[in-house]
């Protein structure tokens, strides 16, 4: 009798567990969405060209994410910070820094480039200017190939008010 108590309460314990386990696994799977937005993310695809201008956005709290014509870059609207806190990167204030409202209102033609922080790190005297050059931005911070923004082949993140239609 006293046994039979310990195997039911065993198979009960590996019961939960597996169902925990398995919630977990079903969950995390359905969350691997581009530039890791969250679930209830909306996406629009463009049909036609319109009058519509960006502007209104400026207004929103929400986080706004275009691809364009060039697979390596993409624009972001991001007033919260969410990247820019998930993102490995180097901290260095006088020298890096985030999208400001600045930017975003003023629609400055500035960028973060995304490559491998090992290499800047290697590498003492990194030339932002050329890669700005060669894409006609001004390069503000570096990120990881880690970071939350990063999705193959993205290596340009720039504001999405100075991306030309």
């Amino acid at each position: 009798m006293k046994y039979d108590r310990k195997i039911y309460f065993f198979i009960f314990i590996v019961n939960i567990a597996l169902l925990m386990g398995l919630n977990y696994l079903v969950s995390s799977v359905g969350q691997n969405n581009k530039y890791n937005l969250p679930i209830n993310y909306l996406e629009f695809e463009k049909v036609k060209q319109t009058g519509f201008n960006l502007d209104k956005f400026k207004e929103m709290n929400n986080i706004i994410i275009s691809e364009t014509t060039n697979d390596n870059i993409i624009g972001i609207y991001d007033p919260n910070y969410k990247y820019y806190v998930n993102s490995t990167k180097i901290i260095n204030p006088f020298v890096y820094r985030y999208f400001s409202n600045d930017d975003y209102m003023n629609n400055k033609d500035v960028a973060i480039y995304i490559g491998s922080i090992d290499d800047i790190l290697r590498k003492s005297n990194f030339d932002f200017k050329s890669i700005g050059k060669r894409y006609n931005t001004e390069i503000i911070n570096y990120f990881d190939f880690k970071s939350d923004i990063y999705e193959y082949p993205v290596i340009l993140v720039k504001n999405l008010f100075s991306i030309k239609p």
